[in-house]
């Protein structure tokens, strides 16, 4: 039993750091916006806090915002249908369906689905599609929307 109790004590505390390391990503994420087109070989976000190349000025005097043609093919080449849709608070969205030219079709389960634009991608991993706005502020975005029928 005291096994267990201290099992519990250390899986608290392991679960509290990583709470803890993902409010202070999210926090520097609002400090300091990123680029809408992610870099091919960006480190996972849960792993490295800093992503380089990736700030953006607020006088306009970068390149803009919206990625190249061939930025696009690269991050359409990354994304497969199925892969899991998750916020940049890592909360569950919905699956990967359609891939089209600028942006890619989320199948969203109980709510209605979402075409996203490759410019909302924060990271791509071998299992997940991570997005560059938190899950509750994807219909805040104005996103296009499959037609229901």
């Amino acid at each position: 039993m005291q096994l267990n109790l201290q099992q519990e004590v250390n899986a608290s505390t392991t679960l509290a750091a990583i709470s803890h390391q993902v409010g202070q990503l999210q926090a520097k994420a609002v400090q300091r916006p990123v680029a809408n087109a992610p870099m091919p070989n960006q480190p996972n976000v849960a792993t490295s806090p800093q992503m380089p190349d990736q700030s953006s000025t607020v006088d306009n005097q970068q390149k803009p915002n919206q990625p190249s043609m061939r930025d696009n093919s690269s991050i359409a080449s990354q994304i497969q249908e199925g892969m899991q849709v998750v916020g940049s608070d890592m909360s569950n969205i919905g699956r990967v369906g359609d891939i089209r030219e600028n942006d890619f079709h989320v199948d969203i389960p109980l709510h209605r689905d979402l075409y996203v634009p490759f410019s909302a991608i924060q990271n791509i991993d071998n299992e997940r599609v991570v997005l560059n706005v938190p899950g509750d502020q994807i219909y805040d975005k104005g996103w296009p929307k499959p037609p229901l029928a």
